[in-house]
């Protein structure tokens, strides 16, 4: 058995039936030389495992598990079940997925299965029992890995064992087909249903989709998903009680609720891929780590999958990870609350979809500059695990900021049509890059989460109105709490009807507010409608319009700060401060004096609004006021580029630039065992702070 609170672990997906047999002991003794001591094994294997329906292998996995278990190599043994086998699809053609389009999808990739099948589902219980009672009790065996990346490629089919199953799960949220049309306003264009037989998925239609249909078919492909994995748990827990049992996640991934998802498992583990090329990447490896952490409540998780290098999958260019950003990002993840490291994978593909995806072990072997990475790494982590006897393992960050993040709140973002489209993933990393910006570790909480001990809490675009989230928020301000909320918000309702006599709903008691219009500002299309000349085109030349200039705002003080493209028309109630209006230029200039960004004193404390999707500057303004009433003050400022986060009693410098920092006075970094007066360019030093 795996308890995370033990050590720090180092690994990757092994895959060994890629390979002839004789290569596991080149295999083992490189693993050695890493310093890997935790392997998942075998993802990808059903067909493997089972070549035909009915006949199962397992002499070939379980010579496997003795080796790497004489070799002191844990597994997380997955249940295979990711990418059905040939045969499955070849017998029972109903099992592949139907696309929005009405295409059936075939086999020769991955995951082409229908989620809600019960033939499928029956197949996979088969595999897992079988799996288990073979494996579950072999001593190389410590924790049960279900599936991979659930609902990555398919998340959703449009088959009709799919809609049947849809129309089921509607009628048991609805109770009967009057309370379903009320909910969907079915009214509007004679949609009304006479019975829920006569409802379809909402897939191809000739114009505008319902959103509230679309929220709840959202809903449903969630519930389907987890339903799925709990068929798999479900055998696990039965056969093999005392085994924890996880899956990995991606992020924000947005077809599942990973509040509900986490819930039912015993570990959180995740996978990470952020873009080499991309500058602000640093931040995305800081936000993939606060939500794993967060989505396992505070206890350590593991990062199933990254990459020593670089990806094959990305469509505009696929950037190697510059030197030391292996081992920086890496140490960033540890930071932040990982207590395994794994990569995709043990050894690069001979052939297939991921042959130029990067692994630990490269084409050209021990000759790779990426080799020396990994075993750099290993060692470092080893080193850790070591310190105080296993002190760093048992400890995690704490943090005083909280972002709000609920998956029916971005659905119902996704679902809405008009007026402007705004992306609830890129509120919530950008309101996180702000904190982390800003020296802060941050929690992601789910609307109705206890936010005792909070001193600042942001919540980006709570577009449904949500009783649950007005009492969260109102038990942190009575302790005094900054609340920062920005639009949308309280526009809809649970059932996507919209907020009637000014928005923001359950929400107003702490805004001070409500909204009573909308300035959409959008630009989408500029560069294709705007082309004029002022030199021959006399009046279209002096038309000034919404998609021509950003939002702006002001501040008391005179800063003007950039809006997105979401504005409001806000109505301050009494006692609400104005701290920065609308103009005086821009999309909404028209509006030049009406408040933009709202302070109103709330319980004991301070809740801010913003009326828009603010650029950095103006999070950052905000954000500072937030710090101010919160009482958290300014965090000292670490030179540019340098990243500080403690994890108990180690503090973690990152250097993510491209030049070297000093310190004030040399420490002896834990990572390396040397001792250091600065820290190079994207390095990470660990030192020890009793």
């Amino acid at each position: 058995m795996l308890h995370l609170g033990d050590a720090l672990f180092y690994g990757g997906d092994y895959n060994p039936d890629q390979w002839p047999a004789d290569i596991l002991e080149e295999d083992i003794r490189l693993m050695r030389e890493a310093g890997v001591n935790l392997v998942s094994l075998p993802i990808f294997s059903w067909a493997t495992i089972e070549p035909r329906e009915g006949e199962f292998h397992f002499e070939w996995l379980t010579a496997i598990l003795d080796r790497l278990h004489d070799a002191g190599i844990r597994v997380d043994l997955a249940t295979a079940t990711a990418s059905p086998p040939a045969w499955l699809s070849r017998s029972y053609p109903e099992t592949l997925p139907v696309d929005r389009n009405g295409q059936r999808l075939r086999v020769g990739s991955r995951q082409h299965l229908v989620p809600a099948s019960p033939i499928l589902r029956a197949k996979m219980r088969r595999l897992v029992e079988k799996l288990a009672c073979a494996c579950g009790s072999h001593p190389a065996v410590a924790m049960w890995h279900v599936s991979n990346e659930i609902g990555c490629h398919v998340s959703e089919s449009f088959d009709p064992v799919t809609i049947k199953a849809f129309r089921s799960w509607l009628a048991e949220r609805y109770g009967n087909i009057d309370r379903l049309n009320t909910a969907w306003n079915t009214s509007f264009w004679s949609q009304r249903y006479g019975s829920f037989d006569e409802i379809d998925a909402p897939h191809l239609l000739p114009t505008f989709h319902n959103p509230a249909q679309m929220l709840d078919w959202k809903r449903f492909t969630s519930d389907t998903l987890i339903d799925l994995m709990l068929i798999e748990v479900d055998v696990l827990r039965r056969i093999t009680p005392d085994l924890p049992v996880t899956t990995n996640f991606m992020e924000l991934h947005p077809p599942i609720d990973y509040w509900k998802m986490a819930s039912h498992l015993d570990v959180v583990a995740d996978d990470s891929y952020p873009d080499p090329a991309d500058p602000a990447s640093p931040a995305r490896v800081a936000f993939a780590g606060d939500l794993a952490r967060s989505l396992g409540h505070g206890r350590p998780y593991l990062l199933m999958e990254q990459t020593t290098a670089g990806v094959q999958w990305r469509a505009s260019g696929n950037s190697w990870k510059r030197p030391g950003q292996f081992r920086s990002w890496s140490l960033s993840r540890v930071a932040h609350g990982a207590n395994g490291i794994l990569q995709f994978q043990w050894r690069q593909s001979p052939g297939g979809a991921e042959a130029m995806h990067s692994a630990m072990v490269p084409h050209s072997g021990r000759r790779s500059r990426t080799w020396a990475d990994v075993v750099e790494l290993g060692d470092a982590l080893a080193r850790l695990s070591r310190h105080n006897d296993g002190e760093l393992a048992r400890s995690m960050p704490s943090a005083s900021v909280a972002i709000a993040l609920d998956w029916e709140a971005m659905w119902a973002m996704e679902s809405m049509i008009g007026p402007v489209a705004v992306s609830p993933h890129q509120l919530l990393r950008d309101w996180h890059k702000t904190a982390w910006e800003a020296g802060h570790t941050v929690d992601f909480v789910p609307y109705d989460a206890d936010l005792s001990g909070y001193r600042v809490v942001i919540v980006p675009g709570p577009i449904l109105a949500s009783q649950a989230l007005a009492a969260s928020l109102a038990q942190t301000a009575r302790e005094g709490a900054a609340i920062v909320i920005t639009a949308p918000c309280g526009i809809y309702r649970n059932d996507m009807s919209a907020v009637l006599s000014g928005y923001h709903a359950d929400l107003s008691e702490a805004t001070g507010l409500s909204v009573v219009d909308l300035w959409p500002a959008t630009r989408d299309n500029y560069e294709r409608w705007a082309q004029v000349d002022p030199s021959c085109d006399r009046i279209s030349g002096s038309v000034r319009t919404v998609a021509t200039d950003p939002l702006q705002l002001t501040t008391l003080s005179g800063q003007t700060l950039t809006g997105g493209v979401w504005a409001e028309d806000i109505r301050p109630e009494r006692g609400t401060d104005t701290l920065a209006t609308w103009g005086p230029g821009g999309a909404a200039g028209d509006y030049a004096g009406s408040p933009a960004i709202t302070r109103h004193p709330w319980k004991a404390g301070t809740v801010f609004y913003a009326g828009t999707d603010l650029a950095p500057l103006g999070r950052s303004w905000l954000f500072a006021q937030a710090q101010r009433a919160g009482g958290l003050g300014d965090e000292p400022v670490p030179p540019a580029g340098v990243e500080v986060i403690r994890r108990g009693n180690y503090r973690f410098t990152i250097n993510h630039s491209d030049e070297p920092v000093t310190l004030a006075t040399s420490v002896v970094d834990l990572a390396t065992g040397q001792r250091l007066s600065q820290v190079a360019v994207r390095a990470t030093i660990v030192t020890y702070d009793a």
